[in-house]
């Protein structure tokens, strides 16, 4: 079995309420349609998950004394809109966007040397690129 499923399921508190998932539909239908089924059915899965969640997520994830977080953000990103990618980096406190101008889900990792140097040099050395980089 993947591991998106122990991920998922670790993360977000699980519920066995139909109405629950249909909830999550009716709140994602209009503002993300073609996400909206798989949204509100992948928590079923957790609903019958065997392993407990005795972490769970806090409401507010801000990053609030966290060193830098990066988020790279894609353009065109078909399954991540850019949009949210921006919206994270303004929404973590210690958050900084860099930007792959380009196609495709995710950038790091051999799609554009830019990226890749930026991501290295971050994770390596923790030297943040100049603000509002974009890489192609």
């Amino acid at each position: 079995m993947e591991a998106f499923p122990a991920i998922n399921c670790t993360d977000n508190p699980a519920s066995t309420s139909i109405a629950k998932y249909r909830a999550i539909y009716e709140r994602f239908k209009d503002r993300a349609p073609d996400f909206a089924f798989g949204q509100a059915a992948s928590g079923l899965l957790c609903g019958v998950w065997p392993n407990v969640n005795v972490d769970p997520m806090p409401e507010i994830v801000d990053g609030a004394g966290a060193p830098p977080i990066m988020v790279v953000g894609t353009t065109g990103d078909p399954a991540t809109p850019y949009k949210w990618s921006q919206e994270m980096a303004a929404t973590l406190k210690s958050g900084f966007l860099l930007t792959y101008v380009g196609e495709g889900h995710t950038a790091v990792g051999g799609k554009s040397e830019c990226i890749d140097d930026a991501a290295i040099a971050f994770l390596i050395d923790g030297t943040l690129p100049p603000v509002g980089t974009r890489c192609e």
